[in-house]
């Protein structure tokens, strides 16, 4: 467990952790959440901020 609470990736740039800190959940949607890795974050059309958010929370994670 990380510790840190459940946060969800979606439009508004919130993203969720997971129990493995080197995965966490995207989605474009409320429903539908994908597990990803940090190396996958630049395949998904996000913006700049919305990555770096991302980024950062698998280096707060680890």
């Amino acid at each position: 467990m990380t510790g840190f609470p459940d946060l969800k990736i979606n439009r508004y740039g919130a993203f969720e952790l997971h129990d493995d800190p080197s995965r966490i959940r995207l989605s474009e949607a409320h429903s539908a959440y994908q597990w990803i890795s940090e190396g996958e974050v630049q395949h998904y059309l996000l913006s700049e901020e919305t990555k770096d958010s991302i980024l950062r929370g698998f280096h707060l994670s680890g």
